[in-house]
């Protein structure tokens, strides 16, 4: 999985009005981009993006394959709700809200219901992935690449994570994985 190589990490946050039962994100796709190509000037297909982690890999509908004119790189075969079918697998990249993004995909063609693209453990595995309901309402929070470990029971135990408007204690490990003390990371004046 190639996703871009950045200094820092990307990351997104949705958050919906109340419970859903399927966690939609705005997603761009458009043909792969080899480096130093522009993806200003590339065609991007808007869509609504669902994520599964009961996916394997990401999947994109015919319709998308189709618009976008990709050639597939290869078949296999896979194991769908539906049975097992022989699926083309493409080559696209992937463009998530603010600026996550994954320059070579390897999605898979399927038959979708109310999308046209589905996000799978190919690219949640890739980052941090969570899932919260404070006050009834859901949020989905992604970043790349993965930086902590997201431990609720160690957190219950005042070990773990902290809430995001609150900084790390001090001489707890920092965060951003780095393996230092928040104090002479971070938290550095």
């Amino acid at each position: 999985m190639d996703h871009t190589s950045l200094t820092k990490p990307r990351s997104f946050t949705m958050a919906y009005a109340g419970f859903v039962r399927e966690l939609k994100t705005p997603a761009d796709v458009a043909l792969p981009l080899a480096d130093g190509t522009d993806q200003v000037k590339r065609e991007r297909l808007e869509l609504c993006a669902v994520w599964d982690t009961g996916a394997t890999n990401t999947v994109i509908s015919k319709q998308v394959a189709r618009r976008l004119g990709l050639r597939p790189i290869r078949l296999v075969r896979c194991c769908t709700v539906g049975g097992v079918v022989d699926s083309n697998v493409y080559l696209v990249s992937l463009f998530l809200p603010n600026m996550v993004c994954f320059l070579a995909v390897e999605a898979m063609e399927g038959q979708l219901e109310d999308c046209d693209l589905l996000v799978g453990m190919d690219i949640i595995g890739c980052g941090d992935f969570a899932v919260t309901h404070p006050e009834g309402k859901a949020v989905l929070s992604f970043r790349v690449p993965s930086m902590a470990r997201i431990d609720f029971v160690q957190e219950d135990r005042g070990q773990g994570s902290v809430p995001a408007d609150q900084p790390p204690k001090r001489n707890r490990p920092c965060p951003c994985g780095s393996g230092k003390k928040y104090k002479k990371c971070h938290g550095a004046p």
